[in-house]
């Protein structure tokens, strides 16, 4: 499970300094204790000058090392008392253990009790960056310290940048928590934050606690601050609770539970706004995800979304992404998984989210049953078989039922140098429509061709795949390469049924690409399935560096050949009666191990105009300096260009900047630019941020954030905002700082 809490400020204390005896000739036996204590390491001691008895007060001068399994103590005069275990350095000591080192003054420790006191030290911790000073330690127990008046930082030694200034720093290794009393955070001198009271894990472990609170604003909501608490329920449980409040809007509460267990997980995430002073209505929002194994083949999955209303996302949501939204699933299903074959059971609608400038039609909602599988016989051939039955309902539109059986045998023949691959098949479809369900708005996204209450579909499909393997060792730029070569055909036979009386479900026309190439069907979904008499061919060839197995090269190139026109269209899809289709091309080139392009283009022979152009440039090269270029162009939709890079620009500072634009709208989509500063021990980051969310709306976030090593942050966290604007994104906390 995902740990989330507040960053560590983790002090680990030696286990426990328990001082042995090493003089010079002389070795101690363990010191007196209680028969029910434990049994104690012995004690060695070596020094120049050692005076006393094994059985009374031993005084050690010079160079003095006392040593206890893995704990060493360092002092120029110790006394070592053998019937109390007590030890005294009256003077400078520096200790030693496998978790921390601390030098200090006038050390008294108890052997037996495990309890003693150091003064004037200073500290660092083996395990973990932070290091501190401290007027006292305090050993309350093997386990448990207490420090006053003390500092901690992660910072190296020859800065301190920052630091936390403490009154009492209570640190118990049982429990795993260190609690901070009366704490100030000194950031370049200045006291930037006083926290009366805090509590962090010593370790990895989740531990229960008020996480890091984050601030910001937006011309929405005016000032943005969100305080959460981490619960840590279990190994396996936890919740976050956040109190978020919005200075125009009122005071937002946060709930996210999760759960994981052996068979099942999920988590629960609540929002609830009441009365928003600025829409004068309560606002809510639920998530909620569940998966789970019951055994024996069965799985079940729920993904249930909803807000109160349109706006929700881009009013509240912290997650720009989120804007974009239009839709919210709200689904379960159970799938029963026997041998070769899944039988599903599944039932979907959605939240419609409209923007009153650019409505859209609500999708259908359905309860589906489903078999889907198949058997490979020892004669090679391969009988696969998709059925389902399924009902669809929107309350504005017309409902029915839908019936599929495909059963197809396929008999694939590979070779080393390439393949052959027959397949038949037979489409069975069957509609059941309920006609009093039938609104105007049906009929005009039909053409207004009448829809019937019963209809079938009949449709055999028949196809060949097949393709070749070549390669040869090629010589250029005097470097060896392997180039490879590989032909494919595909031909596709679907006789032509005509499908117009049949409403539009799920289908939906999908993107021509080289995928989609060679599938049966130009369309998404069941509703409509293309006639076909039809060949592609497509070849790719690649240049590959046999020492690194690099691309440095590769092309491709396709189309479509249609021996019978297209005849089976969506409702408003504009014919195409061209007996080719469109000639796809794609290449990409890796100019060094830091330049490399990418081009794509989608082009119409029949009316000699490009229908999608995509290109992509790209820099990588130290951690940090990152640049990408893209170009994209779609025919009547759109023409964008994007520019978005990280790139150091004056000692431990990063420029961020993202430029998304529509030539076609002429304005920005989504705009961001930004500093960031590694300084080592901390990082600074300042950004801004624009984006589109709809026709007539944007949104503007403004994100400041310091974070501290080993600490936690303060402000708004913008590194998700980061790696979705700027690909290739690295977090300068994980990078080199350069510092003097």
């Amino acid at each position: 499970m995902h740990n989330k809490r507040l960053a560590p400020l983790t002090l680990a204390l030696i286990y426990a300094f328990s001082p042995t005896v090493r003089a010079n000739e002389i070795k101690s036996a363990a010191p007196s204790r209680p028969a029910s204590a434990k049994k104690t390491l012995p004690i060695h001691i070596t020094a120049d000058k050692v005076n006393g008895s094994q059985n009374a007060t031993i005084t050690a001068k010079g160079h003095v090392v006392l040593t206890q399994g893995d704990n060493t103590l360092r002092a120029p005069v110790l006394n070592y008392t053998t019937s109390s275990g007590l030890v005294k350095a009256p003077r400078a000591i520096c200790l030693q253990s496998s978790t921390i080192l601390v030098n200090g003054h006038n050390l008294s420790f108890n052997t037996i009790s495990q309890t003693g006191v150091v003064y004037n030290a200073t500290y660092a911790l083996k395990q973990e960056a932070g290091r501190g000073q401290a007027k006292k330690i305090q050993f309350l127990s093997p386990t448990h310290y207490q420090l006053h008046q003390a500092t901690y930082t992660t910072c190296k030694e020859n800065t301190q940048d920052w630091y936390l200034n403490v009154h009492t720093l209570d640190l118990d290794r049982t429990t795993k928590t260190g609690t901070a009393y009366g704490s100030s955070l000194i950031f370049k001198g200045h006291p930037i934050a006083w926290l009366p009271w805090m509590e962090f894990p010593l370790s990895n472990q989740r531990q229960s606690g008020l996480l890091t609170p984050s601030f910001g604003s937006s011309a929405n909501n005016g000032f943005d601050i969100r305080i959460p608490y981490y619960f840590n329920i279990a190994p396996n449980l936890d919740d976050t609770f956040a109190t978020r409040i919005l200075t125009k809007r009122g005071i937002q509460f946060q709930n996210q539970f999760r759960y994981l267990e052996p068979n099942f997980s999920g988590q629960l995430s609540l929002e609830y706004l009441p009365n928003d002073r600025l829409v004068h209505r309560d606002r809510y929002a639920i998530f909620f995800q569940h998966q789970q194994n019951f055994g024996h083949g069965l799985t079940g999955n729920i993904n249930y979304q909803r807000v109160s209303d349109s706006t929700y996302f881009s009013d509240l949501s912290t997650y720009l992404a989120n804007t974009a939204l239009t839709t919210l699933p709200q689904q379960a299903s159970l799938n029963y998984s026997f041998g070769t074959w899944d039988l599903t059971a599944e039932t979907q609608q959605f939240q419609t989210l409209q923007d009153p400038s650019a409505p859209i039609i609500p999708p259908y909602g359905h309860h589906e049953l489903a078999l889907s599988g198949g058997q490979d016989f020892e004669n090679n051939i391969h009988f696969r078989m998709n059925t389902d039955v399924t009902h669809f309902f929107n309350p504005d539109r017309l409902d029915g039922d839908r019936f599929i059986l495909y059963p197809s045998l396929s008999y694939p023949i590979e070779k080393s140098y390439g393949y052959i691959t027959p397949k038949i098949g037979y489409n069975f479809t069957r509609y059941h429509i309920n006609t009093a369900s039938i609104t105007p708005l049906d009929l005009a996204l039909n053409n207004n061709v009448p829809i019937s209450a019963n209809t079938t579909r009949s449709l055999p499909i028949m196809s060949v795949d097949s393709g070749l393997y070549l390669n040869k060792t090629t010589h250029l730029f005097n470097h060896t390469y392997t180039q490879t070569l590989e032909p494919r055909l595909y031909y596709l036979y679907i006789p032509y049924r005509n499908q117009n009386n049949i409403p539009v479900f799920d289908s939906a026309l999908a993107d021509f690409s080289f995928t989609q190439m060679f599938s049966e069907n130009r369309f998404l979904g069941n509703d409509r399935i293309n006639n076909a008499n039809q060949l592609t061919a497509a070849v790719t060839s690649k240049l590959n560096d046999p020492e690194t197995g690099v691309t440095r090269f590769y092309g491709a190139l396709g189309q479509r050949f249609n021996f019978t026109p297209q005849q089976v269209f969506l409702p408003n899809e504009p014919p195409d009666l061209s007996g080719t289709s469109d000639l796809l091309g794609a290449a990409g080139f890796a100019f060094n191990q830091h330049w490399s392009v990418d081009g794509a283009v989608d082009y119409n022979t029949s009316q000699n105009t490009n229908q999608n152009n995509a290109l992509t440039l790209r820099y990588q090269g130290s951690p940090g300096e990152i640049i990408n270029f893209r170009y994209r162009y779609s025919r009547d939709f759109l023409e964008q260009v994007d520019l978005s890079t990280q790139w150091p620009i004056h000692g431990n500072w990063y420029l961020l900047a993202r430029w998304n634009y529509s030539l076609r709208d002429r304005r920005i989509l989504e705009g961001l630019a930004g500093l960031e500063y590694n300084g080592g021990c901390w990082q600074f980051r300042s950004v801004v941020h624009h984006l589109v969310t709809g026709v007539n709306t944007a949104s503007n976030a403004f994100f400041l954030q310091l974070e501290f090593d080993g600490l936690g942050q303060l402000g708004t966290n913008p590194l998700d905002v980061l790696k979705r604007n700027i690909s290739g994104y690295e977090d300068t906390s994980q990078l080199d700082a350069n510092l003097p």
